[in-house]
């Protein structure tokens, strides 16, 4: 039965968590490729319909459903706000750290778990994700469920069978093993099926890369045959086959709008040095936590003890998801940022070496006493509070007019705009949410994502309204040269966010 300990360090972790994910984090309009993922949530929320991604109109199968969902979830509950979009970031930010607190107790003791569930929510890495209306953050709680799920039944639960079998079982351990480990497997399970669902194949990499580790941890091909590492499988593989077929089914029209995997993200000349790079920019973007991977021990110097081959598990269980993303070519660390999970586990370990440092130092000078403040955990732990909270200060606090840009982008391009038919195609791909801003203030106007149309340079029907990228990086408005020339096309609007300038026409009639 769980103590009160228990309950306080639990609430601790759940407090210091939520404090870092949940402050301001409405208090700045949609940004960057957020509406990506809020408006298909929103149109879900609208129309009733949970199995189409839709995105105006045409079928957005870029990415699976799973924040689109979430996002649906939230904002039923608080509306169709920025808040309501960045709320399942916020609350998968808070479950991460739970769950580390947990696997932390179950290998480390007690004390462990409460340093594990500090280190996962205060992970500078997670900070961003966590606060915003993106797939990364579902996609690390999926991979997290199924990283440490799969090594705690690859070592931990091999650990707990030979801990009984030396107490003796008393007549109900049986029936409560069954139920814990049918609680085991479920869990790496589910966890299989969200990152699936909020990234499809990205977190493929740390899958084998736990499977690998668990070997090297052990040292020995044991691990892999845990029959509770099978049943997890199989269960997560069956639900996802199952559940993406229904998906795919829904959402497979001609014309949908899909993902080249390969082309986008695996190997490529022109990103070559960014995959030869991958690893020691993923070192250093997972600062502080990647440090523990350079701790010697654990709080054992016996290699055969538990705690040294979990730690070692871990390690190489990181090293080697990087290793698996390098082989595929990917060139952006930020895309190997789910492998970064199997960190905070290990700060119980590192902060053990880091107190036996601290002891054995003699503070004679300044150099000396200097050392011994770098090895006390207190000084880490306040350092990453104010960095988290001078991250939300900058981040949370005042918008910036660069993200208020969107919101005044929409009400000018709406400002003449009472009803009709707006098609775009570019002006989609990168902001959707300044299209939904428009939508918002004007109900009776259509958007349409005419992507085929505006490709082929089809004007729009007279009275109806065409918005363009008008800026250099795009070359949608050469397709209008000729229309744009002879006034066919009446620029009635234009307005620029960030790097994007839009421009309004209205079709006159010839």
């Amino acid at each position: 039965m769980p103590d009160r300990r228990t309950f306080l360090e639990l609430a601790l972790v759940v407090l210091v968590a939520a404090a870092i994910y949940l402050p301001f984090l409405g208090g700045r309009p949609l940004d960057f490729s957020e509406g990506h993922r809020a408006v298909p949530g929103w149109t879900m929320l609208e129309s009733g319909d949970y199995w189409h991604i839709k995105l105006f109109d045409l079928a957005y199968f870029r990415k699976p459903p799973g924040m689109p969902w979430a996002i649906a979830a939230g904002s039923a509950l608080f509306g169709q706000t920025p808040f309501g979009a960045r709320f399942p970031s916020t609350i998968a930010a808070i479950l991460m750290s739970i769950l580390a607190w947990w696997y932390g107790r179950r290998w480390f003791g007690q004390g462990g778990g409460v340093v594990a569930g500090l280190a996962q929510a205060l992970f500078p890495l997670m900070w961003s994700p966590g606060r915003t209306a993106e797939i990364e953050m579902l996609n690390n709680l999926g991979t997290q469920m199924f990283a440490l799920g799969f090594i705690d039944l690859m070592i931990g639960a091999a650990r707990r069978r030979a801990e009984t079998a030396q107490e003796g079982e008393g007549p109900f351990d049986f029936l409560h093993a069954l139920c814990a480990s049918a609680r085991d497997c479920l869990l790496p399970a589910a966890g299989l099926l969200i990152a699936a669902l909020a990234k499809g194949p990205a977190s493929a990499p740390v899958l084998g890369g736990v499977l690998i580790g668990g070997c090297v941890g052990a040292r020995s091909f044991g691990p892999l045959r845990s029959p509770g590492l099978g049943i997890a499988f199989i269960l997560g593989a069956s639900a996802i086959a199952l559940l993406g077929l229904k998906i795919y089914l829904a959402n497979a029209t001609p014309d949908a709008v899909r993902e080249n995997i390969a082309g986008e993200f695996l190997w490529s000349s022109r990103r070559a040095l960014g995959v030869l790079l991958l690893i020691p920019v993923a070192f250093i973007s997972a600062l502080p936590m990647s440090l523990s991977v350079l701790v010697p021990k654990g709080t054992s110097t016996d290699r055969a003890n538990p705690e040294s081959t979990l730690a070692r598990t871990l390690r190489w269980s990181w090293i080697a998801s990087l290793a698996l993303f390098v082989l595929l070519g990917v060139g952006d660390a930020r895309y190997a940022m789910p492998a970064a999970v199997l960190l905070p586990p290990l700060a119980p370990l590192t902060i053990a070496w880091m107190r036996r440092k601290a002891l054995r130092s003699e503070a004679s000078g300044p150099a000396q006493r200097a050392r011994e403040i770098l090895h006390r955990p207190a000084f880490w732990l306040g350092m990453l509070l104010m960095g988290a909270w001078w991250n939300i200060a900058l981040t949370g606090l005042s918008p910036t007019p660069d993200q208020l840009a969107a919101p005044a982008a929409a009400e000018t391009l709406s400002h003449d705009i009472d009803s009709g038919v707006l098609w775009a195609d570019d002006a989609i791909e990168a902001r959707p949410d300044i299209l939904w801003l428009i939508h918002k203030a004007r109900p009776s106007l259509h958007i349409r994502w005419a992507k085929q149309e505006l490709r082929a340079g089809i004007v729009p029907p007279p009275m109806s309204l065409l918005l363009l990228r008008t800026d250099t990086q795009s070359k949608e408005s050469t397709s209008y040269a000729a229309p744009i020339a002879d006034g066919h096309l009446n620029p009635v609007a234009t307005a620029a966010v960030r790097k994007y300038r839009f421009t309004l026409y209205q079709v006159r009639n010839k």
